[in-house]
């Protein structure tokens, strides 16, 4: 099985009231994730849910987890991630290079590893696994809207 974009069912959306896992957007420990859809690839239990903007000054940080295993805080790898811009020219010859209708990139701003994922996801794997999460995920990463897409990860330091 692969990645794909599903609502979150109800037994799924009490799971996360109960973990009360907290907000990655927020220092406040009272905000927590209660999300209805996801990225999900049941196979692997690794799901990518978008969580929004942290910061109306910083409206271009998009913040994102990745849950491994199962639903819970330890499981969690927080993602800061910011939209790029592809001129037109090189967007349209990536798409006919790559047969997609759109491609995307993100640059990563910050990830956040708990002690416990770092051996399973080192930098190179987890960046493979988002490039496939986020290609799916897509645009918005609603279960309706089917798109043909490309996704790339850059890391400007």
């Amino acid at each position: 099985m692969a990645f794909v974009n599903a609502y979150l069912t109800e037994e799924e959306k009490r799971m996360f009231e109960e973990a009360k896992i907290p907000d990655p957007r927020y220092n406040l420990a009272k905000i927590f994730l209660a999300p209805n859809k996801w990225t999900i690839d049941r196979e692997k239990n690794i799901a990518l849910i978008y969580c929004g903007v942290a910061n109306r000054d910083e409206y271009y940080k998009e913040c994102f987890v990745l849950i491994c295993d199962r639903i819970g805080s330890e499981n969690i790898i927080s993602l800061t991630l910011k939209r790029i811009s592809i001129e037109f020219q090189k967007q349209r010859k990536m798409q006919q290079i790559y047969n997609v209708d759109y491609v995307q990139s993100w640059d990563i701003i910050n990830i956040d590893v708990p002690y416990s994922l770092k051996e399973r996801f080192p930098n190179e794997a987890l960046y493979h696994i988002l490039e496939e999460v986020l290609t799916i995920y897509g645009i918005d990463g609603k279960p309706e809207h089917n798109r043909n897409i490309k996704v790339f990860l850059v890391h400007e330091k």
